[in-house]
């Protein structure tokens, strides 16, 4: 097949890590990739999963159908799969135009009615979690039988468990500093002001960036100035996750955070858009996995710093039998060889319509 991935553009983010995850695995079997994307700090990796520069990305409805048009011609394009909503709209009028099928992916849970007129040509409709599927069916019955399951597909040898070298407990907040997400890496902050009379040696890393960025850095200085030591360190936007979480004990996050953490044989905590999942265990992991790690579902919606000092105790206080328990986990569901062959059918049953 030859496909035409677009996305809005190379931040870093879940989306440009699963097109720079599955491009690849795509390509080993067989597949010709095209990436209409606009730069931003993910477009190295996306270019080196590629194996060339991605086309650009117009950010103009009309000025992007036409590009779109353009690439489907030259390239002798059979399917368009887009990312957005938004990039959908742009890629709908080229698909029409040239007479080949469109797949939206639909990367969280977000409102079709702008969109509905690509969702109605769309041959499919890609989620990422069990809870996003249950709920776009619910509020789009006549969409029901367009909804297809995948997993994330996640790179288990860049996310290796690492090793470590003292006897600090290191706490690991992954994701963005948006106005929900930043105001939970607050609380964090607060967290762990409760837990160092416990643990004195615990430490905490913030990586992301977003537009709470800076309130983040003023909360960590105030309490690491009130402290007279370094107990949170804000990195901002990180590119490589892996080297962070290679020396992390918990990690914070969900989504492709949740993870990577995972692969790397780190306790999680699930925490997402949704709420607070949770510590993730043996026992919860096919509920995490379905909340996409608080995402798309939590256990608990408002979230203050006791209930997440609860949390990171409990996971300083509980170990397991098999360390390598959740490596075996992703390698059975998220392993990006076999998540390429469930896109590939997904896109196969598109062209055959």
């Amino acid at each position: 097949m030859r496909i035409l991935f677009v996305q809005r553009n190379a931040r870093l983010g879940g989306g440009t890590t699963y097109l720079r995850t599955l491009l690849p695995a795509l390509q080993r079997r067989g597949h010709q990739c095209e990436l209409m994307i606009r730069p931003g700090t993910g477009s190295a990796g996306l270019e080196a999963a590629l194996g060339k520069k991605p086309s650009w990305h117009p950010p103009v409805a009309g000025w992007a159908a036409r590009r779109i048009g353009a690439l489907i011609r030259r390239e002798r394009i059979d399917l368009v799969n887009t990312q957005t909503t938004r990039c959908a709209q742009h890629a709908l009028s080229a698909c029409k135009r040239e007479g080949i099928p469109l797949v939206m992916s639909l990367h969280s849970i977000t409102d079709l009615t702008r969109s509905m007129a690509a969702v109605e040509y769309a041959r499919s409709l890609v989620v990422l979690s069990e809870n996003a599927r249950q709920t776009y069916a619910a509020r789009y019955p006549a969409l029901a039988d367009k909804l297809r399951l995948i997993r994330l597909p996640v790179d288990l040898d860049r996310f290796r468990p690492g090793e470590q070298d003292d006897d600090t407990t290191r706490v690991l907040y992954l994701g963005r500093l948006t106005r929900t997400k930043g105001s939970v890496a607050l609380d964090l902050v607060e967290a762990i002001a409760l837990l160092l009379p416990q643990f004195g040696n615990m430490l905490l890393t913030v990586a992301g960036t977003g537009s709470q960025l800076k309130l983040v850095r003023r909360k960590a200085s105030e309490l690491n100035r009130r402290l007279g030591r370094q107990v949170i360190e804000v990195v901002g936007a990180t590119a490589h996750p892996e080297r962070f979480i290679s020396s992390a004990e918990i990690v914070v996050g969900a989504g492709y955070c949740a993870l990577e953490a995972l692969a790397g044989n780190c306790k999680v905590i699930g925490l997402g858009v949704a709420g607070l999942f949770g510590l993730v265990t043996p026992d919860n992991v096919n509920e995490a996995i379905a909340a996409n790690f608080g995402d798309t579902g939590a256990a608990w919606a408002e979230i203050d710093p006791p209930l997440l000092a609860d949390q990171i105790r409990q996971a300083c206080e509980r170990s397991e039998p098999d360390p390598q328990w959740a490596r075996k986990v992703l390698q059975a569901q998220f392993a990006p060889d076999k998540v390429a062959q469930s896109v590939e059918a997904i896109f196969a049953e598109a062209l055959s319509k």
